[in-house]
């Protein structure tokens, strides 16, 4: 055995290993494996067995914008927000996305030019 860790369901442990088909990976190892921090989603269902797993940020598309900063319930006369961050070096439309955590209600839905 080479590293034994244990995990949980809930938040800071990613939510795609756990019966999403990703495996868990050790993606940030300069923050120690008992950390949940470093750990993340496999970039591909079912993980890379046998092979090196990429960890770096994807470089392009929108594969490359992930969801940095939430807000949300902000205090008294402050404004929700989520911040988007693209880690690759082009810029991307975000036009027709959508942003919701149930796709029965509460949709943003990016206009055209975003």
């Amino acid at each position: 055995m080479l590293l034994e860790v244990n995990y949980a369901e809930e938040p800071p442990w990613p939510a795609a290993p756990d019966g999403g088909g990703h495996s868990l990976v050790l993606a940030r190892p300069s923050l120690g494996e008992r950390d949940p921090r470093p750990w993340a989603a496999s970039q591909l269902p079912g993980g890379s067995p046998g092979a090196s797993e990429l960890v770096v940020p994807p470089s392009g598309g929108l594969a490359a914008v992930v969801v940095n900063e939430v807000l949300a319930h902000a205090p008294a006369g402050g404004l929700d927000f989520v911040e988007l961050f693209n880690y690759g070096t082009q810029a991307v439309s975000l036009a027709g996305c959508v942003l919701t955590d149930n796709p029965d209600t509460n949709k943003f839905i990016f206009p055209p030019g975003s």
